[in-house]
């Protein structure tokens, strides 16, 4: 994973879909590979593409980053206002995966 991660940072800033970003943050979080700057790299084009993002994505995101306990607070608040929004699209999977990463970080909202 060490030598896979500059590779996927200096792609990450390419991916334009959400199901790119989500699957790739997912993906490092399953393996529980921790890497600040790259959870970062992943953060960074998330952020202006989160109003794309369905539950799936939401769900997967902030699954990830409570997964490997990365704390980045724009991201997840963001994450957290748009789940609201969605709320009704939500399967019972992605609701409860969704709550356990805002419970593991010790959001309230």
């Amino acid at each position: 994973m060490e030598a896979l991660s500059p590779a996927a940072i200096a792609r990450i800033g390419d991916f334009d879909e959400p199901a790119a970003i989500s699957s790739t943050a997912w993906a490092f979080a399953k393996l529980q590979f921790i890497n600040g700057t790259l959870m970062s790299s992943i953060a960074a084009p998330a952020l202006p593409l989160l109003s794309e993002f369905g539950s799936k994505e939401l769900s997967r995101t902030s699954w990830a980053f409570a997964a490997l306990a990365m704390w980045a607070e724009t991201l997840l608040t963001s994450i957290a206002a748009a789940s609201i929004r969605l709320i009704a699209e939500f399967s019972g999977q992605e609701l409860s995966a969704t709550a356990w990463a805002m419970a593991k970080l010790s959001m309230d909202d």
